[in-house]
């Protein structure tokens, strides 16, 4: 099940496909309205991102900086003339980890079960807070991964590192080095070009004194990173 499909009734889903729908409800509630598909026009109406119910929490002023800018109504403009918009898949995403991560403050595989009412399969072994997003070739990861890492770097520069628990380092893991190098093509290009971080609108004008990521490849990666 894939979060397009929006079942008649969700009780009657079980397991982890009544956990996504659950997820996609909730999240739609959060943002004011359903997202659609890439087909249907961009809605006009304004998020509102706003807590809907109980157990959701406001997000950060940075965080709501950074939703309103990426998923504005109108087109943003490319550095090269193009016009730009994220899709609706890209934003439900990103939206969703927000959500689940900021609004409800979900750290453990049980909290997210428990959340959707369903029994959980055991309780999670280790620490760390785990969300994954399942997506196909050519969807946009990058662009995604762009737009996670610039909310997690931002919150902790601009919000204090202990207000999401985020610190001002980042780490992408690729699979083969065929990927590696395509990710330092965007994530680091080569002297001259633009990085994801600025060819996309994912720095907000606002934001571009505060973003002063640094990004290294395994060869030019110091031992410490202060």
């Amino acid at each position: 099940m894939s979060l397009f499909d929006r079942p008649a009734n969700i009780s009657d889903l079980r397991g982890q496909a009544r956990v996504i729908a659950e997820v996609a409800r909730l999240v739609d509630t959060w943002r004011g309205f359903s997202l659609e598909s890439a087909a249907d026009p961009y809605p006009i109406e304004a998020p509102r991102y706003q807590p809907a119910g109980a157990g959701e929490q406001a997000v950060s002023d940075t965080t709501m900086h950074l939703l309103q800018h990426w998923f504005r109504h109108e087109p943003h403009l490319l550095h090269d003339g193009r016009a730009f918009k994220y899709w609706p898949h890209e934003r439900r995403l990103v939206e969703t980890l927000i959500y689940l991560y900021e609004v409800r403050g979900i750290r453990r595989t049980e909290d997210l079960y428990t959340l959707a009412e369903v029994e959980p399969l055991g309780p999670q072994h280790d620490p760390w807070a785990k969300l994954g997003g399942q997506l196909a070739t050519g969807s946009g990861k990058t662009k995604m991964m762009s737009l996670i890492i610039a909310w997690a770097y931002l919150n902790a520069v601009l919000e204090g590192e202990s207000k999401l628990g985020f610190g001002q380092h980042a780490i992408l893991i690729a699979p083969n080095l065929f990927v590696k190098d395509r990710l330092l093509q965007d994530f680091a290009p080569p002297t001259g070009e633009t990085s994801v971080f600025f060819s996309d609108p994912v720095v907000p004008p606002a934001f571009e004194r505060d973003f002063n990521l640094k990004v290294y490849d395994p060869v030019s990666c110091p031992r410490t990173l202060d």
